[in-house]
């Protein structure tokens, strides 16, 4: 029997306490709780340490999508020796940005985590969370953010599926004939209108969220800006071509912000876990309150808890 013991930490698991329970998956029994910040997880199964490593990785990487930035990876034990742990990415130490406990979507136990949950999530398109987890990570902080945005851009055409991008299509080429069609809208244009439709605009209108109003804008406009930065960045395009792409910083990590919400509540929401509303709706809230005093030095219209209370 193999036996590996790791420590990770994340301020999320003050809030959110994690209580002890297990399951097994393959020939390996999985076993976390918490205390503090800390997150212990020990891992015990026939397969080689390898692939008890892989499998703890694995864990981590659907830990990031359920808090929102990378657990800090702090110990590390295999079979009794410590594992040196500089020798592994430094997507698994989070950038202060988007270490919040407010970016929680959902708690860990084990209906959250479990044998089901875990295949489903490995099974599926996972390499653009691992992208994800880079670009939310202390060694992208440095990065320029114009770099970052685009990199953001990509993981949404990496993670919608080609069925829903034509069934967007076709929704869109039906409800704005005059504007659509077939050959002039672009795959990538849907991939990104799917994401937001269904995992920022529907929240938005539902909360009255007002986001999209802040920034000028409208649904379509909001996933053309989108897809004009990813286009123009990506390409390396002339100066004049674009103009309604994303050009400051700021805006950048207001886009940011909520596209890589979107996409998390997205690969929840594609594991059948069910979401509390009122978690999504305090985010969106606080991304609201946060927009309306960095671009417009307003605190009179506050909607989040975290703001009121501030």
């Amino acid at each position: 029997m193999n036996h590996l013991k790791a420590i990770v930490e994340h301020i999320a698991f003050i809030a959110n306490p994690v209580e002890q329970f297990s399951f097994n998956i393959g020939n390996s029994k999985v076993q976390l709780y918490s205390r503090h910040e800390n997150l212990h997880l020990e891992i015990v199964g026939r397969k080689t340490i390898q692939k008890l490593q892989d499998l703890f990785f694995d864990i981590n990487s659907l830990l990031f999508v359920y808090l929102g930035s990378s657990p800090k990876l702090s110990e590390l034990i295999e079979n009794g020796l410590s594992v040196d742990i500089s020798q592994f990415s430094g997507k698994y130490i989070p950038s202060k940005l988007f270490y919040k406990k407010e970016a929680v979507i959902c708690p860990i136990n084990n209906k959250t985590l479990n044998a089901g949950i875990l295949k489903r999530y490995i099974c599926s398109n996972v390499m653009p969370i691992h992208s994800l987890q880079f670009l939310l990570s202390k060694a992208y902080d440095k990065i320029a953010v114009d770099h970052r945005i685009t990199l953001l851009l990509h993981v949404v055409d990496g993670l919608v599926a080609d069925n829903n991008v034509k069934a967007t299509k076709n929704y869109l080429c039906s409800k704005y004939p005059q504007r659509y069609n077939q050959k002039s809208i672009g795959n990538y244009f849907c991939s990104v209108y799917y994401l937001c439709q269904n995992y920022f605009f529907n929240y938005h209108r539902k909360f009255a969220c007002k986001i999209l109003s802040l920034l000028k804008t409208t649904k379509l406009q909001f996933v053309q800006i989108s897809a004009d930065t990813r286009n123009w960045y990506s390409h390396f395009l002339g100066e004049k071509t674009k103009p309604n792409r994303l050009k400051t910083g700021e805006e950048m990590l207001i886009w940011f912000d909520i596209l890589h919400y979107a996409i998390r509540l997205m690969v929840v929401s594609q594991l059948d876990l069910s979401i509390d509303q009122n978690i999504i709706k305090e985010y969106y809230y606080i991304l609201h309150d946060w927009i309306l005093t960095i671009k417009h030095d307003n605190d009179n219209d506050l909607k989040s808890n975290v703001y009121k209370n501030k």
